[in-house]
């Protein structure tokens, strides 16, 4: 029987206004009573004072990345204190693995689940976690971790893909497609020379043992053909992980290097590590600043709620963006990441996917202590895209308007308005709910956001 949550006291935690706002009206439609607070500290003392009132908490949905204390240290506070036991967390997080989720069931979270959070999704694992602590279910904490680990991230490339061997073609093929790429299959370095110089492609995995010509003799064949021309990324693949093997790559002129058998996480990140870079340097029009078929089901496919938030994003984005020009200038790595990790967080609730990525290529800079030449560029593509989302916004405002107007026309006078209604009402390009004609109509312009 499902759990009831009305009148369920949901404390949300998150640094970031947009994702707390967001967070607390998604339990708020579950029938729940939220109460958000920006900081760990802030959590604890309002998860006590719950307590003391005799109106607790019962579930925390606790954001995994936060300065000062972070969400699993967080988690640790909770769970250290004696009158706070019985809470359930839920960790929200927009990295990590399996090991992260073994540690923080350990230290007492009862879920994981993978940022940008989808409503249904939520609710599927607050019904989780409650049943899971019911005395029915057994022993609090002794259910596992409910981790979504979603490999629905995309990748818009076109790879030449060098690989004799036809299982392991077939499987790389296979992973490459469920990444979003289109893939075109060469068996030798002769055939990968070729398909290099007569088609174009974003990046190529160049096995390095073949049949005739090898991995490194094509590599430097194809370096050799281009000469001053565009110089496409190549990502060697080799099964023997041995010492200088990578010198060796990069000798031939290969750009990055990853062993066999290759996992989809590391040959994700390569791949968009390369072809990122390579596409800032001759960057192609985005359809749309975001994606808004994919993002309104976080929404309730409310699209109202979601102009609503966009326009708060967007009243918060530029003032972080500003601070996060300052801090690249000032080359403050640490304020660099967090800045950039909460831009990036906010965005993914919109499938924002190239803000996203901007985003996370500075915030990987950050995190390592170092910033290249390359992040002054990410964050004037970043003003870009905060333009673009801009102009998205106000096109779907000013289309809700026109739609309502409508509506309340047809409504009150529906004889008289309906001929005009038709002649006003929207037409082809424009946004509806799920549509995908009305990314067409506000896909254009490139204004910065100063």
């Amino acid at each position: 029987m499902p759990y009831d949550l009305r009148g369920m006291r949901v404390l949300v935690v998150d640094d970031n206004a947009t994702n707390r706002r967001i967070l607390g009206k998604m339990v708020e439609s579950f029938g729940c009573v939220p109460e958000t607070v920006d900081s760990g500290a802030k959590a604890v003392t309002a998860l006590t004072k719950g307590k003391a009132s005799g109106f607790p908490h019962r579930l925390v949905l606790l954001d995994m990345c936060m300065p000062e204390m972070s969400g699993e240290d967080t988690v640790k506070a909770i769970k250290s204190d004696p009158m706070l036991q019985d809470v359930s967390i839920i960790i929200l997080t927009s990295v990590g693995d399996r090991s992260d989720a073994r540690r923080l069931e350990g230290a007492g979270c009862s879920a994981v689940l993978l940022k940008p959070i989808k409503q249904s999704k939520l609710l599927d694992a607050i019904m989780d976690v409650l049943h899971a602590d019911e005395p029915s279910r057994g022993e609090q904490g002794s259910c596992s971790v409910a981790r979504e680990i979603e490999e629905n991230r995309r990748l818009d490339a076109r790879i030449l893909l060098a690989e004799d061997n036809p299982v392991n073609q077939k499987v790389a093929v296979r992973m490459l497609e469920k990444m979003g790429c289109t893939v075109e299959t060469v068996e030798n370095g002769l055939q990968a020379t070729q398909a290099a110089t007569e088609k174009r492609h974003d990046l190529i995995l160049m096995d390095v043992q073949m049949p005739g010509m090898d991995g490194f003799e094509a590599t430097r064949a194809i370096r050799q053909k281009e000469g001053d021309k565009r110089r496409i990324p190549i990502i060697a693949m080799t099964a023997h992980a041995m010492s200088g093997d990578r010198e060796r790559c990069l000798e031939a002129g290969m750009d990055d290097y990853i062993p066999k058998p290759v996992q989809r996480k590391q040959l994700f990140e390569a791949i968009e590590k390369w072809v990122r870079n390579d596409k800032a340097l001759m960057p192609e029009p985005a359809p749309a600043p975001l994606d808004l078929e994919a993002a309104l089901p976080r929404f309730g496919k409310d699209l109202a709620f979601f102009v609503e938030m966009l326009e708060e994003f967007l009243r918060y984005a530029p003032p972080k963006l500003e601070e996060l020009i300052t801090a690249v200038e000032k080359r403050n790595t640490e304020a660099v990441s967090n800045l950039a990790h909460s831009l990036k967080g906010s965005a993914a609730n919109f499938a924002a996917e190239k803000t996203v990525s901007l985003a996370l290529a500075l915030e990987q800079m950050g995190r390592e202590g170092i910033l290249t030449p390359d992040a002054p560029h990410l964050t004037e593509e970043l003003q870009v895209e905060m333009g673009r989302m801009g102009e998205y916004a106000s096109a779907l405002k000013s289309q809700e308007d026109q739609q309502r107007n409508v509506e309340l026309s047809l409504a009150a006078r529906p004889e008289e308005v309906r001929k005009r209604a038709q002649s006003t009402a929207p037409g082809p390009g424009v946004v509806r709910e799920g549509g995908q004609a009305g990314e067409r109509a506000v896909a254009h312009g490139d204004r910065k956001w100063k």
